[in-house]
């Protein structure tokens, strides 16, 4: 990948977070096609998104929107941030009750770690 491609994705991850007050970090790592298709589509009702992120292009992204302390949750493995909703993420543990090969790598509300 090219420095002007990371640019790009870095960029697009700033404008998605400088409106977003917190967000969750999953590890969907083994989950198949059509449990994933499900778990977007049941976050999406609600207005929550997910992204799978690049997980060093993620920690500048923060850091140059000043959020560092939200950086340290994408440190290994493919990472799936969750953010958006009415409520803010704090929905996403609820919608993830009862389904298996979730594992959380953390939340993070800016101003605290949640």
């Amino acid at each position: 990948m090219t420095y002007y491609v990371k640019g790009l994705i870095q960029e697009e991850y700033q404008r998605r977070l400088s409106e977003v007050s917190d967000f969750v970090v999953l590890q969907t790592i083994g989950l198949n096609g059509i449990d994933n298709n499900r778990l977007r589509g049941a976050l999406l009702e609600k207005g929550i998104h997910l992204m799978v992120v690049k997980n060093s292009l993620m920690r500048r992204a923060l850091e140059s929107l000043g959020r560092q302390a939200g950086s340290q949750l994408f440190q290994a493995g493919p990472c799936t941030l969750a953010y958006g909703g009415e409520t803010g993420s704090s929905e996403v543990p609820w919608c993830l009750c009862g389904r298996k090969n979730f594992g959380s790598g953390g939340s993070f509300r800016f101003g605290q770690n949640a």
